[in-house]
């Protein structure tokens, strides 16, 4: 039984970025309630004058202000993908039915999770894979599923256009989510095997320009899709090919001349002399044929044809909700499009080696991550967006790994360890569990953490590491080594060859053995300079790249209305005095 199943007028649209304010004008035009969340000041002063936009519309900070405020809301997420899984968890533990903009999450695990946390909490889950709620799919499909072609053997999709090059995600995750799910729905009552994809680097030096995805069923039909957003032409056509004849769905192309869909028959003729087989094709009349089949497929098309997608979508979604019914494209329909992008993104890193769905890690493979052939990643670590780990690196199961981490060669971590957003291991660190870093720390070459202060072969002492805390912007130099249990405060800055056996103050510059604090450093890892002199051992520093003012206190003061013994430095202030 879904739990409040009376919503039906009410939307938090979280996010107001493009695709946001496609949500929030649609959802405007069908009058229902809407309350947005934004943080942006410039996406948040644009949908404020956009004249599409209700001013009865509310705005709030974050989803959880608006959860409060709005009890029998349904929640649809228009963010980046990264965020995805957090905001549609918080909203479904609150106990809300949520709409998902694609990709449902960036990496198959995360979608799984989200699928299950749904069924667990009675709640509607929904991908926005918005072909589904176009009347021409839709028109494809019901001619499939009539059997018009007969039996279908093979699918030719392709989506190539001039466009943005995005540098954080390749061209099959930005634009194959949509033909991925309508993929599925052509083959309904068939699983996919495995995929092989092959992809090009021609205007990024990161991320696939050009890739050509190939998809395997269990009973031997085949189906490609082309995405390319580096192509002279609009072209978005799909072909599917069956027994009896083929569709084509010609959603944009360069020749405006040609039919948005059409059906052809097809039969096989030897020629008079013998000498080899002709195929003959005629038009079939697509519109009479399904009135012939289905006069109420008809009428529904009919009726779909005056609504633009994300129209049908909402509305799709707010039905499902009310009727307690499942949506076409729900959250197991979301994980299984996750799990051809998670394949075909590990085939994309192997080459375009042919790689089985039967066999694929559900989060190695996140979205705009990357790991090189030789490391191993193992089932149950967590690789956010933009991470790369390099040549002969393991990562253990549990083992977190934020946005825009760079993980060198021949580095371990820990399956309890954590690691924030852009932190750059290199070459030959162990990371052990119990160590928990910040965003933006470096750890240079070789550098040591430690588990354990007193080892012994022969005596077990896992239940004994120690928790070793660096937290934001910390800088170790190489070979350094960092006892456990102890913490490198906010950008402090261990010089190499450091042997660290007591807490760092934040800003800290320490070096020797033991390491010993012989300055202080900037947020950009300068050397500050006394400026001033004040009253009971203070001091004022400055950072001359930045021009950033530091106060030091040496003997010690109240932090946040705590006593803390000196030395420390804090930011003063971001320009100079």
């Amino acid at each position: 039984m879904h739990r409040n199943a009376n919503i039906a007028t009410t939307l938090i649209i979280v996010g107001a970025g493009k695709w946001g304010t496609n949500f929030i004008t649609t959802a405007c035009a069908l009058k229902l309630s809407v309350a947005i969340v934004e943080t942006n000041l410039e996406a948040l002063a644009l949908i404020k004058c956009n004249p599409r936009v209700s001013p009865a519309c509310r705005f709030f900070s974050n989803l959880g202000q608006a959860l409060g405020a709005l009890p029998n809301a349904a929640v649809v997420v228009a963010t980046p993908p990264s965020t995805h899984f957090a905001l549609a968890k918080q909203a479904i533990t609150a106990g809300r039915h949520v709409l998902v903009e694609k990709p449902m999450c960036d990496n198959l695990q995360d979608a799984q999770r989200l699928a299950d946390l749904a069924r667990n909490h009675q709640v509607t889950l929904m991908v926005d894979h918005l072909l589904h709620y176009s009347v021409h799919h839709r028109r494809m499909l019901y001619l499939i599923e009539s059997g018009l072609i007969g039996k279908v053997k093979r699918v030719h999709m392709s989506r190539m256009n001039f466009g943005a090059v995005r540098t954080n995600e390749n061209v099959l995750w930005s634009l194959s989510p949509h033909d991925v799910s309508i993929l599925l729905a052509v083959f309904k009552d068939q699983s996919p095997d495995s995929v092989l994809c092959t992809g090009h680097k021609v205007v990024s030096l990161h991320v696939e320009d050009s890739v050509s995805l190939h998809v395997r069923f269990k009973d031997g039909v085949h189906a490609q899709i082309d995405c390319n957003w580096m192509h002279p032409f609009k072209e978005r056509r799909t072909i599917v090919y069956g027994t009896k004849g083929c569709i084509v769905l010609n959603e944009a192309m360069p020749d405006a001349t040609l039919k948005r869909i059409q059906a052809f028959h097809w039969s096989a003729k030897r020629k008079h002399d013998g000498s080899s087989v002709k195929i003959e094709k005629s038009e079939a009349h697509i519109l009479q044929y399904l009135k012939d089949q289905s006069g109420q497929a008809a009428s529904e098309l009919e009726e779909m044809d005056a609504k633009q997608p994300l129209q049908v979508v909402l509305e799709h979604f707010l039905e499902c909700i009310q009727k307690q019914t499942v949506p076409r494209t729900d959250g197991n329909e979301g994980v299984r499009v996750l799990r051809i992008l998670s394949a075909a993104s590990e085939s994309l890193v192997k080459g375009g080696e042919v790689v089985s769905l039967h066999n694929i890690s559900p989060a190695v493979h996140a979205l705009r991550s990357f790991v090189h052939p030789t490391a191993v990643v193992d089932q149950g670590a967590v690789l956010g967006q933009g991470t790369k780990v390099w040549h002969f690196s393991h990562i253990m199961p549990g083992a977190v790994l934020k946005e825009k981490c760079n993980i060198g060669q021949n580095v371990y971590i820990g399956g309890k360890a954590k690691l924030g957003r852009n932190v750059k291991v290199q070459n030959n660190v162990s990371i052990y569990d119990e160590v928990c870093i910040d965003d933006d720390v470096f750890l240079g070459p070789s550098c040591v953490l430690t588990n354990v202060k007193n080892p012994r072969s022969h005596v077990s002492r896992k239940h004994e590491y120690m928790p070793t805390v660096i937290e934001k912007g910390v800088t170790v130099g190489a070979n350094a080594t960092i006892v456990c249990g102890i913490t490198l405060g906010a950008y402090s800055f261990v010089g190499a060859g450091a042997v660290v056996t007591k807490n760092v103050p934040p800003h800290a510059m320490v070096y020797g053995n033991p390491a010993v604090i012989k300055g202080w450093m900037s947020t950009t890892g300068n050397k500050l300079h006394e400026v001033s002199l004040l009253k009971e051992g203070r001091k004022l520093l400055r950072c001359r790249e930045s021009q950033e003012i530091y106060r030091l206190y040496e003997k010690g003061a109240e932090v946040n209305g705590r006593w803390e013994e000196g030395p420390f430095v804090m930011l003063e202030r971001s320009e100079s005095r």
